[in-house]
């Protein structure tokens, strides 16, 4: 697990710092030895708007721009495809937010979970669409907080929320 809070795929951060020490794209080489690799990751770059960008038709490292979401996800394959060839790897994309989530486009994720699927497909990176997922995230009900640790604005799963995403 190389989980890092508040962290971003791409190298944009939040108020648009320059999180190029801590995206995920600055750890991909500090997984060991790993069989599987699942990647989680988008949430916190929808959180602090970072740049969409663009989905390029290249698979050169030179052609991706990691400051922007869509450059820092193909960077990232790029770098895991690299260093860990052997390895099966799965995204998974978060499960909807509340409609009234106030943070970033957390409200409306479908321009990054879009870009999310077509970069997978590219690089043949089999995910998990949770976000599309009607019947889980009517039970998960990112409306009320019973599912959620943070009682503020829906976002980190409780064990009740987590038996719900993983039954």
């Amino acid at each position: 697990n190389n989980s890092w809070g508040g962290t971003t795929i791409c190298n944009t951060g939040y108020g648009r710092m320059d999180s190029s020490k801590s995206s995920f794209t600055s750890r991909v080489d500090m997984l060991g030895n790993p069989d599987i690799i699942f990647i989680f990751g988008g949430t916190n770059d929808a959180w602090s708007e970072a740049p969409i960008g663009e989905i390029t038709d290249s698979y050169a490292l030179s052609a991706f721009d990691a400051d922007t979401f869509a450059g820092g996800l193909e960077e990232l394959f790029y770098y895991a495809k690299l260093y860990y060839g052997d390895a099966k790897f799965g995204y998974i994309i978060n499960f909807r937010f509340s409609s009234s989530n106030p943070n970033g486009y957390l409200a409306d994720m479908t321009e990054y979970v879009e870009m999310t699927k077509a970069i997978c497909e590219k690089w043949d990176i089999p995910y998990l669409d949770l976000y599309n997922n009607e019947e889980l995230n009517a039970a998960l009900n990112a409306d009320s907080l019973d599912n959620f640790s943070d009682k503020t604005y829906s976002v980190h799963p409780n064990a009740a929320g987590y038996e719900i995403i993983t039954p």
